[in-house]
């Protein structure tokens, strides 16, 4: 798993692999929770519980052999690739998400309405063909709710990447620092 590779180059005191990590966001949820019987706004620090599980279930099937839409994923990248390539495109601008996300993550908001069926489906992009992707503020939703706007680059535009997402952000100056209350 390409995050233990990351996380074991990290000093410390840094988790050292996912398995360290994810026992770390254990004992936070944990302290968290006594907080939240203590605050109000302690509850809404809590990683998101969707991230959380993505991370469990990347822990539990990583021994696993490669699924049979592999191949079709590495079609997929090498066709992305070409089209770039032939098209002169250094990368993919697209929202992150299909849909704003709703401002509660830590319960169901029965308010909350996407129409898309898959609203996360344009994240995936990157995973399947292999390229790097990276998410930046593109604003704020009506809710307060943050909007991410995905740079998908060719595999090893990495550092290409990292420069078009740094110059976006000085120049639109979206990102804010979350409030604390």
């Amino acid at each position: 798993m390409q995050l233990d590779r990351y996380l074991g180059a990290t000093p410390s005191p840094c988790p050292r692999d996912t398995a360290a990590l994810l026992a770390r966001i254990d004992a936070l949820e944990s302290a968290a929770q006594i907080a939240a019987s203590i605050t109000a706004h302690a509850a809404r620090r809590s990683p998101n519980p969707l991230t959380i599980a993505a991370l469990r279930h990347a822990l539990a099937t990583r021994d696993e052999p490669p699924r049979l839409g592999l191949p079709a994923a590495r079609a997929f990248g090498a066709a992305l690739a070409g089209l770039m390539q032939s098209n002169g495109c250094a990368a993919l601008v697209f929202p992150t998400l299909a849909c704003p996300a709703s401002p509660r993550f830590d319960c169901d908001d029965p308010t909350y309405r996407c129409r898309a069926s898959n609203p996360l489906a344009a994240m995936h992009m990157a995973s399947a063909a292999g390229f790097p992707e990276i998410s930046v503020p593109m604003g704020w939703t009506e809710a307060g709710v943050p909007a991410g706007l995905s740079l998908l680059g060719r595999a090893g535009d990495d550092r290409l990447l990292l420069g078009i997402a740094r110059d976006y952000e000085a120049a639109t100056r979206h990102r804010q620092p979350p409030g604390l209350g």
